[in-house]
């Protein structure tokens, strides 16, 4: 899954510099300024149309695709790459060493583990991300709702056809 995400992530990267105008990085640039105004101009009720992402929007989609990136580069390195054989990614670790105290209890050295450790932190941020990108999702669909809602466009239609026409009553 997590190479088909990514073959998707690089084709969009890919249409971004060299697909349609509306679909180019270059007609959307990310801007913390600008979304802070549009954010406000919507509260107010001020609808502005825009040929391309709306500053929200062009935000939201560069949170999207780099939350996709991490989750995807974390999983692949939890997992491993099915282009190198497994045998070649077994890493050797020390063993686990038992040994029954004075107090008649097993004890083990987890000094001997911190590999382990590294690969819970990186299932921990996997697991984050991965969860970070649902909420931006939903947030993402909130927000395309709303803004088709108050410009009364089919921003839906939009991101299939490229076709931003007003909807009619």
């Amino acid at each position: 899954m997590g190479y088909a995400a990514l073959a998707l992530l690089v084709l969009r990267l890919v249409w971004g510099l060299f697909g349609t105008e509306e679909a180019r990085f270059s007609s959307f640039p990310p801007s913390i300024k600008n979304a802070k105004s549009h954010f406000s101009d919507l509260m107010t009720g001020k609808v502005h149309k825009h040929k391309s992402h709306n500053p929200l929007g062009a935000l939201m989609a560069y949170a999207l695709w780099g939350t996709l990136f991490v989750v995807i580069a974390t999983g692949i390195a939890m997992h491993g790459s099915p282009f190198v054989s497994q045998s070649a990614q077994v890493t050797v670790t020390n063993p686990v060493v038992y040994y029954v105290s004075s107090d008649g209890y097993e004890h083990h050295d987890d000094d001997e583990h911190e590999d382990h450790d590294g690969d819970e932190v990186m299932e921990e941020i996997h697991e984050f991300f991965a969860n970070l990108l649902l909420i931006l999702a939903a947030c993402h669909i909130g927000g395309v709702a709303l803004e088709s809602m108050l410009s009364r466009r089919n921003l839906v239609r939009a991101m299939i056809s490229g076709t931003t026409e007003p909807r009619s009553h």
